[in-house]
């Protein structure tokens, strides 16, 4: 284990001291980790797989988790939805639960082994999308700003969304296995509840209070800074003290403070006090990559799993782009846009994340399965999002017509 840190962390100061040449040869920091993370696997992979189901890596998890959804509540600018909350809503909440009936429906069909509560935890692995793989499409100006926002914005959200189903499916799947329907979700209704308290209460105590101190002078441009790096570690704590959820309370958490903090809910924070954030979060991010890179290792040598492969696949191919033209019919984008809109939606960190947290907390099984459904979705979204769709989607722009 002592190898892989070292190895990790040489790799992410490389990393760190190459990132622009990086980007001139058209590579992603996350495409560069895995591949670092594939070859350190190769080396210590039976030491890897000791060290990766323990309680120590799973709170680590967690807390990484906490940050990264603190931080995309945090960082939406425009508004709630980014000036963008009828298309954004209807992704949200019409496309995203279709998606998620939909994945369970496949996995059922796919995977009759495996139980109802396990399907939800394969569904919220593989539907969440992220943008970390494929960061260069955010900036293709073949593509038009405007899809470009909203694919940013709803990336920002759905991972915060899709949490407390996925608490709530890993307990039945778990530790409340055993109980009644009715009392796991009274259970899971009422730490769902403590979460929002906890989040709310801390960060709208830190804007409050931040904004107070600016105003007196008390503290200064890095206070600022240095809270939004604390405050998600903070609602973690609270929240676990209090037998709720710690990074849906850290995402509530950054949703209250953006509010706070900002004055109004359509007020943005100051770029200047939230980039220390974003570079602990990428930071962090990075790291998550390079142990994705040693999963995938671990999980391929396993032996490949047919039913699991398609899972994904389908995953990645069908169960967004169906339901987002579903969701946007009629809506104010044009059916050029709308199947842009469905074609972009890789799937990273949050998959990566989910993944793990899946992992140490089911029962241990021959197949892997939340392991194996979030390499299948992350791998194939490196190879379609970082190669084949950016040009795909430019070229559907290009197409005469109107929709």
């Amino acid at each position: 284990m002592a190898l892989l840190i070292v190895a990790g962390l040489a790799v992410l100061v490389l990393w760190a001291l190459s990132e622009r040449g990086v980007e001139r040869c058209r590579l992603t920091g996350p495409i560069v980790m895995a591949a670092a993370g594939v070859v350190v696997g190769l080396l210590v992979a039976t030491d890897f797989n000791k060290h990766l189901n323990t309680g120590q890596a799973e709170k680590l998890v967690e807390l990484i988790l906490a940050l990264l959804l603190f931080v995309d509540a945090t960082e939406v600018r425009g508004g709630p939805f980014g000036g963008e909350a009828r298309v954004v809503s209807r992704l949200l909440f019409v496309a995203m639960p279709l998606s998620l009936l939909a994945a369970v429906v496949t996995g059922a069909l796919l995977l009759p082994g495996v139980s109802g509560p396990v399907l939800v935890v394969l569904a919220c692995i593989v539907i969440p999308t992220d943008f970390a793989p494929a960061s260069p499409i955010l900036r293709n100006a073949g593509i038009p700003a405007r899809i470009r926002h909203i694919v940013n914005v709803e990336s920002g959200y759905n991972d915060g969304i899709v949490s407390p189903i996925f608490v709530f499916a890993l307990s039945l799947a778990g530790e409340r296995a055993h109980l009644h329907a009715f009392d796991a979700l009274l259970d899971g209704l009422w730490a769902f509840l403590f979460a929002a308290a906890a989040g709310i209460v801390v960060g709208g105590a830190a804007g409050i209070v931040l904004r107070a101190t600016r105003r007196v002078g008390f503290a200064s441009a890095r206070s600022g800074r240095l809270v939004i790096v604390l405050i998600p570690l903070l609602t973690y704590v609270v929240a676990t003290g209090l037998q709720a959820n710690g990074f849906v309370a850290a995402f509530i958490a950054g949703i209250v403070y953006r509010v706070v903090r900002g004055g109004s809910r359509h007020a943005d924070l100051d770029p200047a006090e939230t980039a220390f954030a974003d570079d602990v979060g990428q930071l962090v991010s990075m790291a998550m990559w390079f142990g994705f890179g040693a999963v995938a290792v671990l999980v391929f040598g396993n032996g490949l799993k047919p039913a699991l492969i398609l899972y994904g696949v389908i995953a990645v191919v069908v169960l967004r782009l169906v339901p987002v033209l579903v969701s946007l019919f009629r809506s104010s984008l044009a059916w050029r846009e709308r199947l842009v809109v469905g074609l972009l939606g890789p799937r990273g960190t949050a998959s990566i994340v989910f993944g793990f947290l899946a992992f140490n907390e089911l029962p241990a099984g021959p197949d892997l399965p939340p392991l194996y459904a979030m390499t299948v979705v992350v791998l194939l979204s490196i190879a379609l999002y970082g190669v084949a769709a950016p040009p795909l989607a430019v070229r559907i722009m290009r197409a005469r017509g109107g929709g």
